[in-house]
């Protein structure tokens, strides 16, 4: 409660993250979209999940909410930021990272110096109901054919779970069910 009561006020809300494996992405409000391009771009994000209506309570909809009442979007910024995942530690990530919030404010007027020029941006920009989970179609030790970030083709392999590692026919293939890109992959496999 007292971090909403802070960010309320605030026109540009960034709620940084990381996720279990990914590259590096962002949840921006469809309303606010195309106008945070800027930060899509200032990120170098891989790509963009837009989304509408409730939120189930997250932070960013509970920020965006009041702006959306009053019809004040302008100017206005809020975002998830997933910068990759939790192994994804390094100083080259930190200052590539810390670089493109910096451009992002600078280029917003928030604080002082040059953000230079905007590198262009034109990932995918997506609604979110577009993601599609995959759920393991059976237990076992799982081969990835695929990382987050990379393009498939429907029918494309994305994994393989060894149900009977070393026997004839004891993997059971995870396919693609449509084209699109490896968003993300759970650290902890259950």
């Amino acid at each position: 409660a007292r971090l909403l009561g802070l960010a309320l006020p605030s026109e540009i809300v960034l709620d940084l993250h990381c996720d279990d494996e990914s590259p590096l992405y962002l949840y921006i409000p469809s309303a606010l979209w195309p106008a945070m391009t800027d930060l899509a771009a200032a990120m170098r994000a891989d790509a963009v999940l837009l989304w509408d209506g409730d939120g189930g309570g997250a932070f960013e909809d509970a920020c965006l909410w009041p702006w959306l009442r009053s019809g004040d979007l302008a100017g206005r910024a809020v975002s998830t930021v997933e910068l990759r995942g939790m192994a994804d530690v390094d100083a080259g990530l930190a200052e590539a990272d810390a670089d493109g919030l910096f451009r992002f404010l600078a280029g917003r007027g928030v604080i002082a110096g040059d953000a230079g020029p905007m590198p262009d941006w034109s990932g995918p920009a997506v609604p979110l109901d577009w993601v599609e989970m995959i759920k393991a179609p059976a237990g076992g030790a799982i081969s990835f054919a695929r990382r987050p970030g990379d393009r498939v083709e429907a029918g494309d392999l994305l994994a393989t779970i060894l149900v009977r590692p070393g026997e004839e026919g004891g993997g059971v293939p995870v396919l693609a069910p449509q084209p699109g890109v490896v968003l993300t992959r759970r650290a902890h496999r259950r």
